[in-house]
């Protein structure tokens, strides 16, 4: 981790967000992640460091998230997200590809449904990290293909389905997270 006030770790950009709080977080397809302070006009530059195991578990991000509580998420290369603490400047480090070893991967798309579950879509398919088990315990839904999320879902709203579609057949599904599990969406 670096402070630099001249800018992120790399002009290419694969995810950007700005989060509740003003930041903007920029995800990097090889360099690692940078946090934008935009009250101190100060960038934090998040690498991969294999001394400290709170750092990035892979530099190349393909997806940010801020969940429901302002929760940052931060999905990279070979089967694993991140989850900001702020506390201590660092990250919380989730393997999804435990529950589907030969199905690592980008971690495309990250969501979360109403109940805090967080859902990430890869290359391989659909994975769910249960907020109830600490998201230490992830499920493989469906490996067999890469899928979407669909616009942003509404996080409060515990009777709206979150939807989403494959990515090669643009067949659209419904997860139901009370199940675990997704239908065709008919």
């Amino acid at each position: 981790k670096e402070g630099d006030p001249n800018g992120p770790l790399s002009p290419s950009i694969s995810a950007v967000i700005v989060a509740s709080d003003t930041n903007i977080w920029f995800g990097t397809p090889w360099q690692g992640v940078s946090r934008f302070d935009v009250q101190n006009n100060l960038f934090t530059n998040y690498m991969t460091d294999e001394s400290n195991p709170n750092s990035l578990g892979h530099r190349e991000v393909w997806s940010l998230f801020e969940g429901a509580d302002g929760t940052i998420w931060v999905g990279t290369n070979m089967g694993i997200i991140h989850r900001y603490q702020p506390e201590t400047d660092d990250f919380a480090v989730y393997e999804y590809s435990k529950a589907a070893p030969d199905s690592t991967g980008r971690a495309l798309n990250i969501t979360q449904d109403s109940t805090g579950d967080i859902w990430i879509s890869s290359d391989f398919g659909l994975y769910l990290f249960k907020k109830e088990f600490h998201f230490s315990d992830p499920m493989a839904i469906d490996y067999s293909q890469a899928f979407e999320f669909i616009a942003d879902q509404p996080h409060s709203n515990a009777n709206a389905p979150m939807t989403l579609e494959a990515a090669a057949t643009r067949q659209v599904f419904e997860l139901e997270s009370h199940t675990s599990s997704i239908r065709v969406n008919d």
